[in-house]
């Protein structure tokens, strides 16, 4: 999906050096080098094996597809802090992040090293969904199924819920509790309207902008929300560096 979104926007990658901000396994990055990058650089807070790379290749060899040539060599898995970004200025020539920055802790700082790095005549491509105050911004909706309790409900109240779920299906526990209430944990609360107030204040310009909207249960909706943030559930955002 992320190949062809960027070839949707008019992104030429070829040749280019690629820097993926929350990159998880990099299964995406695989698909991305068929295109024609130089190199991609996969960065994450999380510590995977060192043999990641490997283990998503041959995940892609099990499922019959084909890996791109060189691989090896023209990917590669960074882990970092979640603060600065180990790189110099002007490394990139495209920065871009799919389903992360709802997990980014500092948001303004994370668009500033993006900033950084991206080269001056670089590309930025953001997608984020959801985004937290939407129906979905929980992650967990298939396991909780009063609307919008997360705009609402303390944490001690959701882990209650989540315990009780698993009480009912046993074999879903470990994930459950031990990855998606992490998840949870983790998300910044960051509304559509915020982020974009954010990337404009860190120097960037919008050079094309779609919103995913969702109509889910606005009848709902807390007293105290407004129906704008909850109804911006996703963003998909082209940047430029302001010159």
């Amino acid at each position: 999906q992320v190949p062809n979104e960027l070839i949707r926007f008019c992104v030429d990658i070829t040749g280019k050096g690629i820097l993926d901000v929350g990159c998880g396994d990099m299964l995406s990055d695989f698909g991305l080098l068929a295109r024609g990058p130089r190199k991609i650089i996969g960065l994450d807070v999380h510590r995977h094996p060192k043999d990641i790379l490997g283990r998503t290749a041959a995940t892609i060899r099990d499922a019959g597809l084909e890996l791109p040539a060189a691989y090896e060599t023209r990917l590669e898995y960074v882990q970092y802090e979640g603060n600065v970004f180990p790189f110099p200025d002007n490394s990139f020539d495209l920065v871009y992040s799919w389903s992360a920055f709802e997990h980014i802790p500092d948001v303004p700082k994370a668009l500033s090293e993006i900033r950084r790095v991206v080269k001056p005549d670089g590309r930025v491509f953001i997608q984020v969904y959801p985004w937290f105050p939407s129906f979905w911004g929980s992650h967990l909706t298939d396991y909780i199924d009063e609307p919008f309790f997360h705009l609402s409900r303390p944490d001690a109240w959701v882990h209650e819920r989540l315990t009780e779920y698993c009480a009912a299906h046993p074999e879903k526990r470990d994930f459950i509790l031990g990855h998606m209430w992490g998840e949870y944990r983790t998300l910044n609360k960051h509304s559509a309207k915020r982020f974009i107030s954010s990337v404009l204040a860190v120097g960037f310009c919008i050079d094309k902008l779609e919103s995913i909207l969702r109509l889910d249960y606005l009848d709902k909706i807390p007293p105290d929300t407004a129906k704008a943030d909850v109804i911006s559930a996703g963003t998909l955002v082209y940047l430029l560096p302001a010159k």
